[in-house]
C-alpha cells in the first residue's frame, strides 16, 4: 500500500468517525471528490490539502505519518482498552453484586493482562 493510500484510509475512518462524507470532506477542503480520491490513486496529494483535512477532520497532520490514532494512543492499545471495556460492561450485566463483581473483573484481568502497562496497571490499581 503506497502512502497515499494510508492517508486515505486514515481520512475515510476519521470521517465516518465524525459522521462526515467524503463528499462533504472533499466540499470543505474545496476540492472535487473526483478530484479528492484522484489525488490518492495517482500518488499526487500535495501536503497543503493534507493540512486542509487535518483542521477540517480536528487531527493533528503527525496522525497521517504514525501509528497512532488521533487521541495521540496506539491502535491496538485502543481495541485492547475497548475490549476490556466491553468485558466489564458484560460482566455489569452478569453479576449483581459490587464486591464479586469487582473480584471477578480483578482476577479475570490478572489472568489477561500484560501487568507492566500503564493501562492494565490503572485497571488493576
Amino acid at each position: 500500500m503506497n502512502e497515499s493510500m494510508n492517508f486515505l484510509s486514515k481520512i475515510k475512518l476519521l470521517a465516518k468517525n465524525k459522521n462526515m462524507p467524503i463528499k462533504e470532506l472533499s466540499k470543505k477542503i474545496t476540492i472535487t471528490q473526483p478530484g479528492f480520491y484522484t489525488s490518492f490513486r495517482n500518488n499526487s496529494l500535495k501536503v497543503n490539502t493534507l493540512l486542509k483535512i487535518s483542521e477540517v477532520l480536528d487531527v493533528d497532520i503527525n496522525y497521517f505519518f504514525s501509528d497512532v490514532s488521533p487521541s495521540g494512543k496506539n491502535e491496538k492499545i485502543i481495541a485492547l482498552e475497548n475490549e476490556i471495556k466491553s468485558l466489564k460492561d458484560k460482566l455489569l450485566d452478569l453479576y449483581s453484586d459490587k464486591e464479586e463483581r469487582e473480584l471477578y473483573i480483578k482476577n479475570l484481568l490478572l489472568s489477561k493482562s500484560c501487568k507492566s502497562c500503564k493501562p492494565c496497571h490503572d485497571i488493576l490499581s
